[in-house]
């Protein structure tokens, strides 16, 4: 009787010249192998095409996760770009001026016009909300404690941005040691020998990021302070990109879409559907705890980027005055810090971002239709400092008043205990909240060589190194 595989054989002769003969044990283990092996071959192709698939759709949605990053999404990156157009920090030279780790070889390595050149497309700025006291010649709370950097190559950015808790040089100084010590060390692995492969990747350099930054900070004997770190890179095969961020406190991320309009990134770091003391910023860096960090509200947070969205960190100087209930736009039931009139609307305290992002995007909508085309990373910065500052006016300019008055030596101390009465109606009456106010941005997409950069105010080429 001829085996089965005797037919195969001598039907498929031209093929194979000697078949090999097996039993029916090892025909069906054999092919039990082939089954699991070829089920094997689709599931990892399925997963790459779903992946694959998942990238090309864009999708706005933000994540965020405390604590940790694995629940996050995992999607293949490209390398930054060692070709470099802008390297900004400030207020007040910002980096320029930091400590540096004396045993990161990076850190000593840099210059100070490293952090001069600004561009359009990747700039910040910081201002102080606060009064001028005519008897200090100064405004109260100088030094600005907000520092911010943002370093952006032909596809892809670092931008950091920290908020000294408190006032003083000390809170300054740790707010600098941070955005230094975190900054460095992504410069170091970004652009090193072995970058980061995929959002995991990332993810896990911003976390140990934080670890330098709190390190400078204890070497520097200064305070606490925020930190939002935000690392933009391209995707795989596609012309889209990614907003990794880290947080810890108060400082906080967004994106700004011709399509979608402003959405916040870090939504994780804090109950938005609860009232929170503004006075509180929830985590900072430095020796909180003897010298370990408080990293109770650390979150790591993800969310897609199309070409020409605009990615930008804010202090809550920015945040909180968007609040409607900070802006004195609407009323909430057992509010602290305000009075509003009761002829504006009453609305839970659930509804306060959401109004808050919605008057950031009408904001700058609205200043798109008088610059067509200039809604770069530099126009959303100025445009935020812009309606900030405007809208304390009045309660600076109380404030100002108040100093006046209370330096004159005939006041009698129940003159003096009227004016302090008067201040606190002031604090409570009038829109805005008085604060250091800073903003970084980056207009997303693949930089061309031909845009010029600007330093010191001056449009400038700036070629690869």
């Amino acid at each position: 009787m001829t085996n089965v595989f005797d037919r195969r054989a001598s039907a498929t002769s031209n093929a194979r010249s000697s078949p090999k003969l097996v039993s029916s044990h090892e025909n069906g283990r054999m092919r039990r192998s082939q089954s699991v092996g070829y089920r094997n071959f689709a599931q990892n192709r399925f997963s790459k095409l779903v992946r694959k698939l998942s990238v090309i759709t864009f999708s706005p949605a933000v994540l965020s996760h405390r604590g940790s990053f694995l629940n996050l999404p995992f999607y293949d990156t490209h390398a930054l770009s060692p070709n470099i157009f802008a390297t900004y920090s400030g207020p007040e030279g910002g980096l320029t001026n930091a400590p540096c780790d004396p045993t990161n070889e990076s850190a000593l390595n840099t210059r100070k016009t490293d952090w001069d050149i600004h561009h359009r497309r990747a700039y910040g700025t910081a201002v102080s909300l606060y009064e001028r006291n005519p008897k200090e010649r100064c405004r109260t709370g100088s030094p600005v404690a907000d520092v911010f950097a943002i370093q952006a190559t032909e596809n892809g950015a670092i931008l950091a941005l920290a908020d000294g808790v408190g006032w003083g040089p000390k809170s300054r100084l740790a707010a600098q040691c941070a955005v230094r010590g975190c900054t460095e060390y992504l410069q170091a692995q970004l652009f090193g020998t072995c970058p980061p492969k995929n959002t995991h990747e990332v993810f896990k350099l911003l976390r140990t990021s934080l670890d330098h930054g709190q390190r400078l900070i204890l070497i520097s004997e200064s305070t606490l302070t925020t930190i939002c770190i935000a690392v933009v890179v391209q995707l795989q095969r596609c012309d889209q990109y990614v907003v990794c961020v880290v947080n810890v406190g108060d400082s906080l991320a967004y994106v700004y879409s011709h399509k979608h309009g402003v959405r916040e990134i870090t939504t994780g770091c804090r109950d938005l559907q609860h009232d929170r003391d503004l006075r509180e910023c929830g985590g900072a860096l430095g020796p909180a705890v003897g010298e370990e960090a408080d990293l109770d509200n650390l979150t790591f947070s993800f969310t897609m980027s199309e070409q020409d969205d605009v990615v930008f960190l804010t202090s809550d100087g920015i945040a909180d005055n968007f609040d409607p209930a900070i802006a004195l736009t609407a009323r909430i039931c057992d509010f602290k810090f305000k009075k509003p009139k009761d002829s504006l609307p009453l609305i839970q305290t659930a509804e306060r971002h959401p109004l808050s992002i919605n008057s950031m995007t009408k904001l700058l909508e609205k200043s798109a239709e008088y610059e067509p085309g200039e809604d770069t990373a530099m126009q959303v910065c100025e445009v935020f400092i812009q309606y900030v500052v405007k809208l304390t006016n009045d309660y600076r300019d109380n404030l100002e008043s108040y100093h006046k008055a209370v330096n004159n030596n005939d006041l009698t101390n129940e003159q003096r205990e009227k004016l302090q009465a008067l201040r606190k109606e002031t604090i409570y009456n009038l829109p805005g909240k008085l604060d250091h106010a800073s903003i970084v941005a980056l207009t997303v997409g693949h930089w061309k060589h031909k845009e010029g950069a600007v330093v010191n105010g001056q449009e400038m080429e700036v070629y690869p190194p």
